[in-house]
Order: C-alpha cells, then sequence, then structure tokens
C-alpha cells in the first residue's frame, strides 16, 4: 500500500458501529472515479461531500452518519486537501 495515497484521520471521539470502535479513518486520495460527476465545489454540498468521504474511507453512510461534527469537519478538510492537490496538480 503506498502510503502518499492514504491519509489518516484520528478521531476525536471514536464511535461504535456494529462490534466495531471506530477510532480513525483511512481516507485515500481520490480516483477519477470518486469525481465523475462531481462539480468543482462538491465539498460545499454535505450529503455529496459525506458520501464521498465514507467511500474513500471504506465506512458504510451509517458509520459516518456517527461521527460527531469536528471529526466530520477535521475528515472533510483531509478531503478537502486531497481535492485541492488534485486540482492544482501539488503535493503537500
Amino acid at each position: 500500500m503506498n502510503s502518499d495515497r492514504y491519509t489518516t484521520y484520528k478521531l476525536q471521539f471514536p464511535v461504535e458501529y456494529g462490534d466495531n470502535l471506530i477510532t480513525e479513518l483511512k481516507i485515500r486520495r481520490p480516483q477519477g472515479k470518486h469525481l465523475r460527476g462531481l462539480k468543482l465545489n462538491a465539498l460545499d454540498d454535505v450529503e455529496v461531500a459525506l458520501d464521498l468521504l465514507g467511500s474513500l474511507s471504506g465506512q458504510p453512510p451509517q458509520a459516518i452518519d456517527l461521527l460527531e461534527a469536528p471529526d466530520v469537519m477535521g475528515a472533510l478538510e483531509v478531503l478537502g486537501a486531497f481535492l485541492s492537490q488534485t486540482l492544482t496538480g501539488s503535493k503537500t
């Protein structure tokens, strides 16, 4: 697994989903298939942003729905940084 393709976001408020305690989200850099059909300001639409976060972290929507607001915002910052790199072609 190529580590620069992923960023791990440690949850401030871990959540229980089923039998699992989720303490972090391993968010992968988006590929074209994830960006298909998205508007350039896709993260302005919370529902779209949360769906994309779930897809890129491998978590089902129900688990993403359990995240507390500070963790949602922190994880979306990671996702925003990936998208920013995608649009500018740079690595941070």
